[in-house]
């Protein structure tokens, strides 16, 4: 059975206006014939593996578009297969906890954050 497209927990992070932070950068790259996008935190030396979803849903990310706006646009994009609401909760959590993002975040939408990625974990 497929995962449901949306979630409960939704409004808690659908009006955030978020961004990367000045010390992460994604890189493209070509290896064994397929394309990885790959985070890279300057600021802790870790790398973080991104599907090609993740990594367009960051790129919208420009502290000026909502979550919601961004979704809505990766999910046109994404054709058959767009993240789910779910995905994109956790993909937002697991950079919140790994110091990635920047913007207001009123305390509570990210209290249930999970812990730091671990180096090259793969996001979505």
């Amino acid at each position: 059975m497929a995962a449901s497209l949306f979630s409960a927990s939704w409004y808690r992070v659908a009006p955030l206006r978020l961004r990367l932070r000045s010390h992460a950068e994604i890189h493209r790259q070509r290896f064994r014939g397929e394309v990885w996008y790959v985070l890279q935190d300057h600021q802790t030396g870790r790398f973080h593996r991104l599907s090609p979803s993740a990594n367009l849903m960051m790129s919208l990310m420009d502290g000026r578009r909502t979550i919601a706006a961004i979704w809505d646009l990766v999910g046109q994009k994404s054709g058959d297969d767009p993240p789910t609401q779910d995905e994109v909760i956790s993909l937002l959590s697991q950079l919140h906890s790994s110091d990635l993002l920047q913007g207001e975040m009123p305390p509570t939408s990210m209290n249930w954050a999970s812990a730091p990625l671990p180096p090259c974990a793969e996001i979505f």
